[in-house]
């Protein structure tokens, strides 16, 4: 399943296995994963702010991203090092490594760019505001941004959790019930 395909502007494809024991109250369980989602929301309407530190004059661009020059051998190919997403698009897969991820766009035919913020990192795996305060409270920067690298996708997770604990007859006959709801209960 890929974040982008559950309402995140992130290309995150991950394998994600459900078993379900045959036996008891979930014997009669029968599991589909959850239908893909349009994203809402493009990548810059999860940014901070647009204010980019750097520009290149260089560059080539791609549907989603651009690349510039290496800086070891001043050649013009694709890694992670050298590679832009665009804001009005999505970003590709958010690392476990601080400082590495590039986000910009292309202004009067020059590449501006800046790193993905920490915050920004949080929030792009679905966490909301409240979540990051909570863990940056606690965590060095650098740490919650390996912490979001490391996650699974929030909404990738409400998908699959809302697609099996619904099967069940408790949660058919009321509809109104959330997943949090259904939890606690």
């Amino acid at each position: 399943l890929n974040a982008k395909d559950y309402g995140i502007p992130q290309n995150r494809e991950r394998v994600f296995t459900v078993s379900i024991l045959n036996s008891g109250s979930l014997k009669d369980i029968s599991f589909e994963f959850p239908p893909k989602q349009e994203i809402k929301r493009t990548l810059k309407s999860y940014l901070k702010s647009a204010t980019y530190k750097d520009n290149k004059e260089e560059y080539k661009e791609f549907s989603n991203f651009i690349i510039f020059n290496r800086k070891t051998d001043n050649k013009l190919i694709n890694g992670i090092y050298n590679r832009v997403w665009k804001i009005d698009g999505y970003v590709g897969t958010i690392p476990a490594r601080h400082n590495v991820l590039k986000i910009g766009e292309i202004i009067d035919d020059k590449l501006y760019y800046r790193l993905l913020k920490t915050e920004e990192a949080f929030l792009l795996m679905g966490f909301d505001k409240k979540d990051y305060e909570a863990a940056i409270s606690v965590n060095a920067p650098s740490i919650v941004y390996r912490q979001a690298g490391n996650s699974i996708v929030v909404n990738v997770l409400e998908a699959i959790l809302t697609n099996l604990l619904f099967n069940t007859e408790q949660v058919k006959e009321e509809k109104q019930m959330t997943i949090y709801d259904y939890i606690a209960s």
